[in-house]
């Protein structure tokens, strides 16, 4: 299976042993390897997350519905290293930036006032301060 993407590859990473993350300069793409279907566009790089910063990790919460970008780049101090985030909603289709160097989604099982337990997604992340 082969695909001429619209631009250079700048990270890639194996979601699971058929799907494959493919982050360009200012898009991140999900490629299905089953069937015969191109690369989809799951959304645009904030500013924040382009031209000097280097993407280290890509996340895909259990259920979906969130996705994490993580880059780093050189801060105004010598030595110093900025960590950026763009957390992003497939289902709102609404990203935001974080900052921090890195970040992983998990589930968590939420007991509610009168009602059974529910399992929640949250997201961890660090933030040097």
């Amino acid at each position: 299976k082969s695909h001429n993407m619209p631009a250079p590859i700048m990270y890639w990473r194996w979601m699971s042993s058929n799907l494959i993350t493919l982050v360009t300069a200012v898009s991140v793409f999900h490629w299905s390897l089953e069937g015969n279907s191109a690369p989809i566009k799951i959304f645009d790089r904030n500013p924040a997350l382009t031209n000097e910063t280097r993407v280290i990790n890509y996340q895909v919460s259990e259920d979906n519905k969130w996705c994490l970008l993580c880059g780093i780049s050189a801060g105004a101090v010598p030595g110093l290293i900025n960590g950026t985030m763009q957390l992003y909603s497939i289902d709102k289709a609404v990203s935001q930036i974080l900052q921090g160097h890195s970040g992983v989604f998990s589930s968590i099982n939420v007991v509610g006032v009168g009602r059974d337990t529910e399992t929640a997604q949250v997201l961890c992340f660090e933030d040097r301060k």
